[in-house]
């Protein structure tokens, strides 16, 4: 069973859906700030999927780590951790923000 790690802001909807997924056990924690910070490791080393904003300062504690979803659109904040020799992939959140962005550009060339 896939053991997910939520530390993002999470819609009701979008949770239930994803742990309507009979093969998942979902944790979510609060979510983190602008800054790195350490979770308990009790709640995340057999964690096998991590969904955040910035991945916690104890990421090594993650002994069974398989993928991490990130909610920005960079990508810097994985590069240390040495995702590819530990057998684990990443996404970021490329194309998610296009929309708001080009309002946001439209709206200072207004302005």
């Amino acid at each position: 069973m896939p053991r997910i790690v939520i530390t993002i802001p999470v819609k009701a909807e979008v949770l239930r859906r994803i742990e309507a997924l009979s093969d998942a056990q979902v944790i979510v924690t609060e979510p983190g700030g602008d800054v790195a910070e350490p979770l308990p490791r009790e709640l995340i080393a057999d964690a096998d999927i991590l969904v955040c904003k910035l991945p916690p300062t104890n990421h090594a504690d993650m002994q069974s780590l398989k993928f991490v979803q990130i909610s920005s659109v960079g990508f810097t904040q994985l590069t240390a951790l040495q995702l590819p020799q530990r057998g684990a992939r990443a996404c970021n959140a490329r194309g998610v923000y296009d929309t708001a962005i080009a309002e946001w550009t439209v709206a200072m060339l207004v302005n």
